[in-house]
């Protein structure tokens, strides 16, 4: 699996003169453009494993009358390679010619503006998706990088602005098709008094002696513990989760969510915590299966044409 998510913040945040803690775990958001996304997909032939989505990008950009943005080339195939095959949710073609589903990237816009104090760089490219001989997905994306000094020394070259624009350009494209990492905050309630001392491993995202402490506490307590506990525990597999890239534990996630809501089905925070994670929950899952169908794609792909991905 090649999405790590390694974020684990511990953060307060201050609303009047009260804090609340919150913890900062990795999640995906859910493609923009959803119904071409499963166009791609269904088109796909079937493995054993189901429909993989395979796509292959031009290593050729077309620049149009921007002839002037050639060194751009070689940035934005690098970067939308790395961007989309970040969670695998997108496989890689080894062979552009032969793909069934190709992208292609074309300059629509290219300006650069020097001054003394000052550059800026304006970036508008094409991306367009054909599935055979069919145009499928075509959109332009726009960006722009401005960066002032008030020394000529301390400006950075345009060269770094170019993999700034490429980078923002391509990120754009990537979340109209494909999952992308996320963060998102979660809020901590409190612990019992037994166990306070577990926040104290928040600050260095300990997760995993947290969840240990918890469950220890549970077991020995030998009863059910209230809507706070079971609420916390959730948090903490979930955040232990990503971390570990244990997608599994989850599973320990969504009981705990479900033992807190039986105890009170109106707690806010409760609710609209447990509507987050439904959304991180299901598009985990989908992610993974289609992870199984390319990666039963890929190994085809290898025995064909003898490349490794």
């Amino acid at each position: 699996m090649k999405y790590l998510i390694s974020v684990s913040i511990f953060l307060f945040i201050f609303q009047g003169c009260f804090s609340k803690k919150k913890i900062v775990i990795g999640g995906f958001t859910a493609p923009k453009e959803q119904s071409k996304v499963e166009g791609m997909i269904g088109s796909g032939e079937v493995s054993k494993d189901g429909k993989y989505l395979l796509l292959a990008i031009n290593p050729e950009i077309n620049f149009g009358k921007f002839q002037n943005a050639k060194s751009l080339e070689p940035l934005l195939v690098a970067e939308t390679k790395s961007a989309i095959t970040e969670t695998n949710f997108i496989s890689l073609h080894p062979i552009y010619d032969v793909s069934k589903i190709a992208l292609n990237m074309s300059i629509v816009s290219f300006t650069t503006t020097s001054s003394e104090t000052s550059r800026k760089v304006e970036l508008g490219v094409s991306f367009n998706i054909t599935k055979g001989v069919s145009e499928y997905y075509t959109k332009v994306y726009s960006v722009k990088e401005k960066r002032f000094s008030k020394s000529a020394q301390t400006l950075p070259t345009l060269e770094s602005i170019f993999e700034k624009v490429a980078k923002k350009v391509v990120k754009k494209f990537i979340k109209d098709i494909s999952p992308m990492k996320t963060s998102q905050l979660r809020e901590v309630k409190d612990f019992p008094s037994e166990i306070s001392h577990l926040e104290s491993y928040l600050d260095s995202g300990n997760y995993e002696a947290v969840v240990s402490g918890m469950e220890q506490f549970q077991k020995r307590s030998g009863e059910e513990q209230d809507l706070d506990f079971y609420y916390n525990l959730a948090i903490f597999y979930e955040a232990l989760a990503s971390q570990k890239e244990d997608f599994s534990l989850l599973e320990k996630a969504k009981i705990n969510y479900d033992k807190a809501l039986s105890l009170d089905n109106s707690d806010e925070v409760l609710l609209e915590t447990k509507s987050k994670f439904d959304k991180f929950y299901n598009l985990v899952k989908s992610i993974n299966r289609q992870n199984s169908a390319n990666s039963q794609k890929e190994r085809e792909l290898e025995e064909d044409f003898g490349v490794t991905f």
